[in-house]
């Protein structure tokens, strides 16, 4: 049975329920004491909080066909989307829907609520089975079971310290007045916010500049002004810099209690989450520390150490890089050391990621700044100290070319598009798997998440033990379920950092 909700033409709930026949009836009151032995929904972690609003007495047996759709393979996950795909059907999406009927009537509410009602049916009726018959029921318990999870994670949101907020504009707004002051003083009256203008005035002191992929313009973008060598260049990063932090975010912030991200658990191909409004995973660690937990309760902030080269390290069993994990030293200190024979913390961590995300021997050397044969050697030395982790690649590549089935950890299929995403998509989403079988067992040892961002979660707790007792949970229940040794590490924090 297939129920959704949303805000009427009266304003109060509207209930569609869809029975196993794909009949539906129209009920435009409250949904106080109703129970249904099933749920499936479309992005249901949206659609329960209004669900719950209205009374709605939630059971367990409960469905997604968003999360169905991606375990699927499927790339795009709107509905609309879905059903033009996988049932040659076209349906009217919101937008569509409000653009042809501006003041909607009963019927067509009627009709509307209807017909996504019935394809989300029609499109599980296909989806489970498949997921079934490729032996994802580990993974997609677990994706389901976050649902509630995330419902309370958004519902919660993040309090703001509206005092930090206010020092930090001033403080901004400050350096902004600065650095604008400066930037005319050196390039007289211009529009610091035309990129051909900020051009010209850097045409003007000699830089040579590059032409943008379109032509005609110069670029002036972040990564052609840091390889500049002048002032001008670098007191207009911290303009850009200090613009954004007011624009995009404190400005935002100003005034609100908390603020309420959307967390989307099916938001990439290999499992990870993503965030919006704001994209937590981007929000500068100049600024975590407007975000405070519930009065009288502390951040327990529980992080697991470097997961894909853990996880890398621990598919491929390759014996030196094991041995570095276990001797405690910085893994990317460690492959300075053993590839470069110096202590080049920045040149390790470009090697490893290198390898991870399948990095290019051209590609490798603009990220290291040196010559394409110079990043070759590196890689040679690189897969020559970690010949396990070369001969794991190698046979990935294998399976991928022979059409085998790759998955991650938990039973996830994967469905990449070359070598690089072979290998790339079973690292990032066994990662993506650790931390959500983390997030459940720490909901199922009494505490709720309320921020997951990489591969850190924030919970609020009253005491240093509860934030020993969640690390202890996410190395048990995280990886250790799957026979894997993730560390973590916890941090008990007023503020986040």
């Amino acid at each position: 049975m297939q129920t959704l909700d949303i805000e009427g033409f009266l304003g109060e709930p509207i209930k569609i329920i869809v029975d196993s026949a794909g009949h539906y009836m129209y009920e435009p009151r409250r949904l106080d004491g109703f129970v249904t032995e099933s749920v499936c929904a479309h992005n249901l972690a949206f659609d329960l909080r209004m669900i719950q609003d209205a009374g709605f007495n939630y059971v367990e047996d409960f469905h997604d066909t968003m999360i169905l759709a991606r375990l699927c393979g499927r790339e795009k996950l709107a509905l609309k989307e879905l059903t033009k795909q996988d049932l040659e059907k076209d349906i009217l999406n919101y937008k569509e829907f409000k653009a042809q009927y501006s003041d909607p009537t009963e019927q067509e509410w009627l009709d509307y609520c209807g017909s996504h009602a019935r394809v989300t049916k029609e499109l599980f009726d296909m989806y489970h089975p498949a997921v079934m018959n490729h032996d994802m029921e580990r993974i997609y318990d677990i994706e389901r079971n976050l649902i509630p999870i995330i419902t309370e994670m958004q519902r919660q949101g993040v309090r703001l310290d509206q005092q930090r907020v206010a020092d930090l504009i001033k403080e901004y707004e400050s350096k902004l007045e600065l650095a604008t002051s400066e930037l005319k003083k050196m390039g007289g009256d211009f529009n610091l916010n035309s990129n051909q203008q900020v051009a010209q005035v850097l045409l003007s002191r000699g830089a040579e500049l590059a032409f943008t992929k379109g032509g005609g313009n110069y670029c002036v973008d972040v990564g052609a002004l840091k390889k500049l060598d002048d002032e001008f260049a670098t007191r207009l990063l911290d303009y850009r810099e200090y613009t954004k932090l007011l624009g995009t975010y404190l400005y935002n912030w100003a005034g609100k209690e908390s603020i309420h991200a959307s967390f989307n658990q099916a938001g990439t191909v290999t499992g990870r989450f993503s965030s919006s409004k704001p994209n937590m995973q981007n929000i500068p660690k100049s600024l975590r520390g407007c975000f405070v937990p519930p009065k009288g309760m502390y951040w327990a902030s529980c992080d697991y150490n470097q997961t894909e080269l853990q996880i890398l390290a621990q598919f491929s069993q390759d014996k030196q890089m094991l041995a570095d994990f276990a001797s405690g030293i910085d893994i990317h200190m460690a492959t300075s050391i053993n590839i470069a024979g110096k202590e080049d913390r920045p040149l390790g961590k470009t090697l490893n990621f290198a390898i991870v995300y399948g990095l290019s021997r051209w590609a490798l050397a603009l990220k290291l700044g040196v010559a394409e044969i110079q990043a070759g050697a590196l890689q040679k030395i690189y897969f020559n100290t970690y010949s396990g982790i070369q001969s794991w690649i190698k046979e990935t590549h294998k399976q991928f070319d022979r059409g085998e089935e790759l998955r991650t950890v938990s039973g996830r299929l994967l469905f990449p598009r070359d070598h690089r995403t072979a290998v790339n998509y079973i690292i990032q989403g066994s990662s993506a798997d650790a931390c959500k079988s983390a997030m459940l067992a720490i909901r199922r040892g009494g505490y709720q998440p309320v921020v997951q961002v990489h591969d850190e979660l924030l919970t609020p707790v009253y005491n240093e033990d509860a934030g020993l007792e969640i690390r202890d949970i996410m190395e048990r229940d995280g990886m250790g379920q799957f026979g894997l040794n993730l560390p973590v590490t916890a941090k008990f924090l007023e503020r986040w950092e």
